[in-house]
């Protein structure tokens, strides 16, 4: 939720990057009360990568999981800071 161009709430759920589904508070605080842009959503995507826990398998090694933790959650700010009508 934004007010004007500063994130009032955001929520960062993740999905097979752990053992469970898990929530990642360490990023939603980095969000909420900034204004997004690209270096907020950098921090919010470090602190996401830091939660990351992934198994390693056939569909690729812990660092490859990771970084894609990582990389999706930036597409995915991105997207909700503008259908929220920021940038």
């Amino acid at each position: 939720e934004l007010n004007g161009s500063t994130c009032q709430t955001a929520r960062v759920s993740l999905t097979n990057l752990a053992p469970t589904a898990i929530r990642v508070p360490e990023a939603e605080s980095v969000l909420q009360g900034s204004q997004i842009d690209e270096s907020v959503i950098e921090q919010a995507a470090q602190a996401v990568m830091t939660a990351c826990d992934p198994a390693e398998d056939l569909r690729g090694d812990i660092e490859y999981k990771t970084h894609m933790g990582g990389e999706m959650s930036r597409r995915a700010i991105r997207e909700a800071a503008q259908l929220a009508g920021g940038q």
